[in-house]
């Protein structure tokens, strides 16, 4: 018999219906020679720091002089889940089985699914022969294909060695900083978290929010003048109004056209989705997180509705061309996408071999269908796999074309210009827009002129320019700069490039987001105090984009068989030695990470400021035995009403107390002779 473990049981139960393993068990099914279990996403992970020192060193590692932790060998240990403990125990069992001739990895097809199976396996000290089942689509159809083609998991060797890699350095960077700074600030409730990663993109919402917070507002001026119903504007700027008002009352009556020019342009339409431009998209078109997405996808994946979203690429293979075409005539089907404009889609413009590394471009599935919208979908999953049928539409269609005219004139000396378009074909954009996806740009209309014809001034004036201050990173923007960062120092052969992967990225904004270092604000993405004052004491590698794209270089080239593993991990354990030497060497601001805490005004019995703490508001004179809790008779009182208290001896109506008997009641909160807080019911 042979086993094939897939990484979660949704997938798991996709590949036993194609070969034939019907029959459930606690934890796997079996039949027609297979059995079919699954991982519960990671079931192994590192070891802790701990787990190296003997029992009697309990706080070793907690002791600053005791860093760095340099493992001479990494360790792995079984999740401490109930679980994941009895899957594990099961997939055990399977890989021991005497019955058991083969084993199949069915895992993600990627970097992380590689090791989420070799993990297991080596854990469980299994040496049956291994084989990969490596597919981008859970369809019958491609599933089918990928048993058929089925190869020796060893091909894979290097996918698993960079991943376990980069694993391992993340630990060491991680577990030693993370432990650094800690103890170094006295912060343990919660620890200050640091990370490759994570780091690196606090300290780019960090440097945006300053420059934002920090610009001075500015204006800047130009002068606009209308002839013959166009409107032109001085190519050069003034720094103040008067300036550009002295320079306008000099100008003359009439002008002359200097430059007039027409082209014709095309605009091609967009590439097919990879999982991080999908993930812009859905942000900046329905306010998604980049998480919420990821996890939508996956949610579509495991359905059979598109392919594997974990893709960093934005073109299809060429043997995938017959393929795509029947999939736009069965995606036209559905009504929504019938109505879109008939025409001949350019499948060969989304082809491209050399792009296509791991996955190609995100598509849906065969098995989409008009009832696919109608039942079983939640909103989140209908405008996700929406925005990817209508990409396909999309990037298959026609190429915009439209007439750009540009026209300059000079009066004294000052150069004018204006500029116009005029749309020919409207392409691609006439689907966008159907498909509720884009807004499409009306033309801007302009006349047309010839070089040195004359034209009456008909009005002057002022023109004022806002510059605008960098704005402030949404979750769109935020993967834009990830996904750029540190380019300059790749070499051309690299493929993956920026802070993170497609699969990562997301999960390094929501690590920031539960370590309580960013907030969210609508769409606008803001660091805490805390994350401000984090930045401030790391040091310049950790901040740096430049340093993790360093290291995906690395683990690339390790996916190739061009980097051993000694030089890569040589490299991390000499940087980790390096910033754990230099954050010990540093001056230490011990208050930095004290919690201030806000005062709402004057305590009525010693008259020092009453502060608002978690749960209370409280006098600061630790003598004085004032508060005001923060719930009072099930009701949470307001800082407003904890303020009329203090300043009026009573908070007002308060609606929505509870008794005892638990009916609900509005009443109002007062101080008595003895500045003792009561309550009282009102009407």
């Amino acid at each position: 018999m042979k086993l094939i473990i897939a990484e979660k049981p949704s997938v798991a139960q996709g590949i036993a219906k194609v070969v034939g393993a019907d029959k459930k068990e606690n934890g796997y099914m079996t039949g027609n020679g297979y059995v079919v279990s699954w991982c519960l996403g990671h079931l192994i992970q590192l070891k802790s720091p701990d787990s190296y020192i003997r029992k009697e060193d309990d706080d070793k590692f907690w002791n600053i002089e005791d860093l760095p932790i340099i493992p001479e060998k990494f360790e792995y240990e079984l999740i401490n889940d109930a679980g994941v403990k009895s899957q594990y125990k099961t997939l055990k069992g399977l890989l021991h089985d005497k019955n058991i001739s083969e084993v199949i990895c069915a895992t993600d097809a990627g970097r992380e699914g590689e090791c989420i199976f070799r993990y297991v396996y080596n854990y469980s000290r299994c040496t049956k022969p291994t084989k990969r089942l490596w597919v981008s689509s859970m369809e019958e159809k491609a599933i089918t294909e990928g048993m058929r083609n089925l190869c020796d998991d060893s091909e894979y060797d290097n996918l698993y060695k960079a991943g376990e890699l980069r694993s391992e350095a993340d630990w060491l960077i991680g577990m030693n900083l993370t432990r650094l700074y800690s103890i170094k600030y006295n912060q343990y409730k919660p620890v200050l978290s640091v990370g490759r990663v994570q780091s690196a993109v606090l300290a780019m919402i960090v440097k945006r929010y300053i420059e934002a917070i920090n610009f001075q507002k500015k204006s800047v001026y130009k002068i606009a003048i209308t002839a013959n119903d166009t409107v032109f504007r001085s190519k050069n700027t003034y720094e103040s109004e008067s300036e550009a008002k002295e320079a306008m009352m000099e100008l003359s009556e009439e002008c002359r056209i200097t430059v007039s020019r027409k082209e014709t342009k095309t605009t091609n339409p967009p590439l097919l989705y990879d999982l991080t431009l999908l993930q812009r998209h859905a942000n900046a078109l329905y306010g998604y997180t980049a998480q919420q997405t990821l996890d939508t996808c996956q949610k579509l994946y495991e359905g059979k509705l598109i392919t594997y979203p974990r893709t960093d690429s934005n073109y299809l293979t060429e043997e995938m061309d017959e393929s795509t075409d029947e999939l736009i005539i069965h995606i036209r089907k559905i009504e929504r996408y019938g109505k879109l404009p008939a025409n001949i889609p350019d499948v060969k413009r989304v082809i491209n071999n050399d792009k296509v590394s791991d996955h190609h471009a995100l598509l849906p599935t065969m098995n989409v269908t008009e009832t696919t919208f109608e039942n079983g979908l939640n909103e989140m999953e209908s405008d996700i796999l929406h925005l990817i049928c209508s990409r396909l539409m999309v990037a298959t269609a026609g190429a915009k074309r439209h007439d750009s005219i540009h026209v300059e004139t000079e009066i004294n000396g000052i150069e004018f210009e204006a500029n116009g378009t005029h749309t020919i074909d409207r392409g691609f954009t006439q689907m966008e827009t159907m498909l509720g996806i884009t807004k499409e740009r009306a033309d801007k209309e302009l006349n047309e002129a010839s070089v040195g014809e004359t034209m009456t001034i008909n009005l002057k004036e002022i023109a004022e320019v806002k510059i605008k201050p960098p704005a402030l990173y949404t979750d769109a923007s935020l993967l834009a700069a990830m996904e750029t960062a540190g380019n300059d120092v790749y070499d051309n052969e690299t493929e993956k490039k920026g802070i993170g992967t497609p699969a990562t990225r997301a999960s390094a904004i929501e690590t920031l987001v539960s370590r309580e270092y960013i907030v969210r604000e609508k769409k606008k993405i803001i660091p805490t105090e805390r994350g401000i004052k984090l930045v401030s004491i790391l040091p310049k590698a950790l901040k740096s984009p430049k340093t993790t794209a360093s290291w995906e270089e690395g683990l690339q080239k390790i996916e190739r068989g061009e980097v051993s593993e000694d030089y890569f991990i040589n490299k991390i354990v000499k940087l980790t030695r390096k910033l754990v030497e230099h954050g010990k060497a540093e001056e230490v601001n011990t208050g930095l990470f004290r919690k201030t805490y806000e005062s709402i005004g004057s305590c009525p019995v010693c008259g020092e400021p009453v502060l608002s703490y978690n749960k209370a508001y409280s006098c600061s004179n630790r003598e004085c035995n004032f508060f005001i809790s923060k719930t009072i008779a099930g009701k949470n009182i307001t800082e407003t009403a904890a303020k009329n208290i203090l300043e009026k001896g009573k908070s007002g109506k308060i609606r929505g107390f509870i008794s005892k008997k638990g009916e609900e009641y509005s009443g109002e909160l007062y101080l008595n002779e003895d500045n003792e807080l009561k309550i009282r019911y009102r009407k």
